[in-house]
C-alpha cells in the first residue's frame, strides 16, 4: 500500500477522530468550512478503512472530484462510479451520485462497511435515507461519516436524525488564522430595495419576490458599475435570485465589455464544465448563477464574491462566500459585495455572522426545540459586517470603520474590518465576543434594541448562572466598548492565575487538555480541541451563548 500522503494538522486529527470513535459512534459528522479539505479528508478515510465503501454525493462534480482525489491520496485505489451511464458497482470504492444510487442499491452486492455522505446537510432527504435505511439493513455495523461546511439547514430539518455525534469540526476563522483560507474584504452597497416586503418561505426570501425586485436594469447596472469601480478586475462568482436574474445580469456585464457568462442546472453536464473551464483560465471574467456554484466548485483564482441575493440562510452565504477563499499565488484576499437591501426587519446573513463557529449556538437551539422559522420571525439588528484583514494571528475583537462614498445610484459603505490590538484572549461567540475571567465573563454583544444601536458590555458570574447589562445606552462602536472592556479586565487581572486566563500568550494554555474538561465536551457532544486554553474557551462559548439566547439578547 502506498505511503499516505502529507496531510494537514486539522486533517489528519479529523481522520484520527473518525477510527478512535468508529466503534462508539456509527454515525459521525465533520464539519470543515469550505477550503478546509473535505475530499482529501474523505479520501484518507476510505484510503486507511481499505474494504468495500460509497462515497455519496448530489451533484456532478462532487462525483468525478471525489474520485479523481481519491487516486491522488491513494493511486492503486480501486475505484468506480455510479452515475448517469456509469455503473461500476463492482469496484471496491464507489463514487455515487445518491440519484443514480438509489435505483441501483441491490446491483451492488458486496457487503458495504463505509459509506461517506458529502455535503451532508441534504442527508435527511427521503432519497439518502433510503439508501442509509437500505445499506444498514446489510450490514448493522455499518458506519457512516457525513461531512459538510454548513450543517445547518433553512427547512429546520435536523441532522440529528442521521447522524449522532459531531466528531471533528474546524471553522472559517481557523484557517484563516492558520494561513489555510485567504482574509475577507467586505463591502455593503444599498440597492433601496425593501426586503420588509418580501415574504419569507422556507426559512429565507422568496425567490420569485427577489427576482422581481433584484433584476431590474437598474441593479444589474448597478452591479456591473461597482465591480468596475472596485474589483479591480478580479475573477467574480455571482449569485443571482432566478436563472431569468442570472441570464439578464451576466447579459449586462457583456453589454458593458466584461467577458461573462451564467450557468445554470438545465445545462448539459459538458457545457456547464466548458464555461467553468474558460473561466479558470481568465477568458471569461465573471460567472453568474443560482444555487450552482454553493456546491462542488473548487476554482481558487476567484477573489471576488458578489452577494447579488439577499438570504436568511447562514449555509447558503458560507457556501458562497467560500467559492473566493482558497489561496492561490499572488491573491492576498476575498472582496464580498453585498448588494443587501436598505431595511433590517429581515434576519440577514452577514460577513460578521459567518465568520468563527455558530456551532455551540446550534447545539442550544436543538436543546430548546428553536427552529429556523422561529429564528426568521425575529426582528435582527446588525449593522456590522466583517473582514479578515490581517485577522488573525490571534483571534482578536472586530472593530469596524465606516466611510460613506457618493456613487450614481447608491451610496457604498465600505466595511473592511481590522482587528483591534489586543493582548488579550477574546473568544469569539456567533454574535459578538467575550474574555473568560474564571468566576465569570465579559461579553460585548450588539444591542438587540433596533432604536439603540451598538455595542452592549454584558457581565456573566458563573456561580450565579446570571448575566447582566453593563451599560444601558450602547458603545457607538465595537472598538469603543472593547476599550472600556479592556479597563475592567485590567483592574482585575492582577493575580498570576487571572493573567494567565485573560492574556492570549499565556504558556499554560497551550496544556494538553484536562480531563474533566473531555468529560465536560463530550457530554456536551462538542469536538475536543488539542489545548486546554482552546477547551476553556469552547466551554465558556457554550455557557455564554446559551443564557444569551436564554434571554433573548441575541437570537
Amino acid at each position: 500500500m502506498t505511503a499516505p500522503m502529507s496531510m494537514r494538522w486539522y486533517q489528519e486529527k479529523a481522520v484520527s477522530e473518525v477510527f478512535r470513535l468508529q466503534h462508539e459512534v456509527k454515525r459521525q459528522l465533520i464539519i470543515a468550512a469550505t477550503g478546509a479539505g473535505k475530499t482529501i479528508i474523505s479520501s484518507e478515510i476510505l484510503r486507511r478503512m481499505n474494504k468495500k465503501s460509497l462515497f455519496i454525493a448530489h451533484r456532478d462534480e462532487l462525483v468525478r472530484q471525489a474520485a479523481s482525489k481519491l487516486l491522488q491520496v491513494w493511486p492503486e485505489a480501486d475505484v468506480g462510479i455510479i452515475k448517469g451511464q456509469e455503473n461500476e458497482v463492482e469496484k471496491q470504492i464507489i463514487s455515487c451520485s445518491v440519484q443514480s444510487l438509489v435505483n441501483r442499491m441491490d446491483q451492488i452486492k458486496e457487503t458495504v462497511h463505509l459509506i461517506i455522505i458529502d455535503e451532508c446537510h441534504h442527508a435527511v432527504s427521503p432519497t439518502y435515507t433510503r439508501v442509509i435505511d437500505y445499506f444498514l439493513e446489510k450490514n448493522p455495523d455499518l458506519l457512516i461519516v457525513g461531512v459538510t461546511a454548513t450543517p445547518d439547514r433553512t427547512d429546520g430539518k435536523e441532522l440529528s436524525s442521521v447522524f449522532e455525534q459531531i466528531i471533528f469540526e474546524i471553522n472559517m476563522l481557523d484557517l484563516i488564522k492558520e494561513g489555510y483560507l485567504v482574509n475577507l474584504r467586505g463591502q455593503r452597497v444599498d440597492t433601496g430595495v425593501d426586503l420588509s416586503k418580501i415574504k419569507t418561505s422556507y426559512g429565507d426570501f422568496d425567490e420569485a419576490q427577489l427576482s422581481k425586485n433584484f433584476n431590474t436594469p437598474k441593479i444589474n447596472e448597478l452591479v456591473v458599475e461597482t465591480y468596475m469601480n472596485r474589483c479591480e478586475g478580479r475573477l467574480s462568482v455571482a449569485f443571482c435570485c432566478s436563472v431569468q436574474h442570472a441570464i439578464e445580469l451576466a447579459a449586462t456585464f457583456r453589454a458593458f465589455g466584461i467577458s461573462a457568462h451564467h450557468v445554470d442546472g438545465t445545462m448539459k453536464d459538458e457545457e456547464r464544465r466548458d464555461i467553468l473551464a474558460r473561466f479558470a483560465k481568465g477568458e471569461i471574467r465573471v460567472v453568474t448563477n443560482v444555487m450552482v456554484l454553493t456546491e462542488g466548485f473548487d476554482c481558487p483564482e476567484v477573489s471576488c464574491v458578489l452577494m447579488v441575493r439577499p438570504t436568511q440562510s447562514r449555509s447558503l452565504y458560507v457556501q458562497a462566500v467560500g467559492r473566493g477563499m482558497r489561496l492561490f499565488p499572488d491573491k492576498k484576499d476575498c472582496l464580498v459585495i453585498d448588494f443587501a437591501g436598505n431595511t433590517s426587519r429581515h434576519q440577514l446573513v452577514t460577513l460578521l455572522s459567518i465568520i468563527g463557529t455558530t456551532k455551540e449556538q446550534e447545539e442550544v437551539k436543538r436543546a430548546k426545540g428553536i427552529t429556523s422559522e422561529d429564528e426568521s420571525s425575529g426582528r435582527v439588528k446588525e449593522d456590522i459586517e466583517i473582514s479578515t484583514s490581517d485577522i488573525i494571528q490571534q483571534q482578536l475583537i472586530m472593530r469596524a470603520y465606516e466611510a460613506a462614498l457618493e456613487e450614481k445610484f447608491q451610496q457604498v459603505e465600505t466595511v473592511d474590518l481590522l482587528p483591534k490590538e489586543s493582548k488579550f484572549d477574546w473568544n469569539p461567540l456567533p454574535v459578538g465576543y467575550s474574555i473568560n475571567l474564571g468566576a465569570g465573563s465579559l461579553c460585548l454583544v450588539p444591542s438587540a434594541d433596533i432604536d439603540y444601536p451598538g455595542w452592549n458590555i454584558w457581565a456573566y458570574a458563573k456561580e450565579k448562572d446570571s448575566i447582566s447589562c453593563m451599560n444601558l445606552d450602547p458603545f457607538p462602536t465595537l472598538g469603543d466598548a472593547q476599550s472600556k472592556a479592556e479597563e475592567l479586565v485590567e483592574k482585575r487581572a492582577k493575580e498570576t492565575w487571572m493573567k494567565q486566563l485573560v492574556l492570549k500568550e499565556a504558556i499554560e494554555k497551550k496544556d494538553a487538555v484536562r480531563p474533566e474538561q473531555e468529560e465536560e465536551l463530550r457530554r456536551l457532544k462538542l469536538p475536543v480541541p488539542n489545548t486546554m486554553g482552546e477547551a476553556a474557551l469552547l466551554l465558556d462559548r457554550f455557557k455564554i451563548t446559551e443564557k444569551l439566547l436564554e434571554l433573548q439578547i441575541i437570537r
